[in-house]
């Protein structure tokens, strides 16, 4: 097994006081919507619904928080702030947003340790 440098099993079991199985079957749900996120993030980028593609970068940071994902959490609150604070939308963040994304959607959790 290997361990992932894309999600932190052991912090998402200490922050929800659950066991490793369970965690990862959470991880499991939150690659399954991650498709969605990712049509949902496109129509509000090419739409220029800013405030929904925020929301829902904010929505997909706090499930990733919860699986350990600590960069796609980071870059949520990143993308969020810079929106919130300066109104700004930086779009090398959402890139690397979506591609951390696309990564654990390719994630193949038997291989976590």
């Amino acid at each position: 097994m290997m361990t992932s440098s894309l999600v932190d099993i052991q912090y998402a079991q200490e922050l929800m006081s659950l066991d490793r199985a369970v965690v990862l079957e959470i991880l499991a749900d939150f690659q399954n919507t991650i498709p969605e996120y990712l049509v949902t993030l496109h129509e509000s980028l090419q739409t220029q619904a800013y405030e929904q593609l925020v929301a829902t970068i904010h929505a997909i940071g706090g499930g990733a928080a919860y699986i350990g994902a600590k960069q796609i959490r980071d870059l949520a609150k990143q993308i969020e702030f810079n929106y919130k604070t300066h109104g700004t939308f930086v779009q090398t963040d959402y890139e690397l947003f979506l591609k951390y994304l696309q990564d654990i959607s390719n994630l193949d959790l038997s291989n976590i340790a």
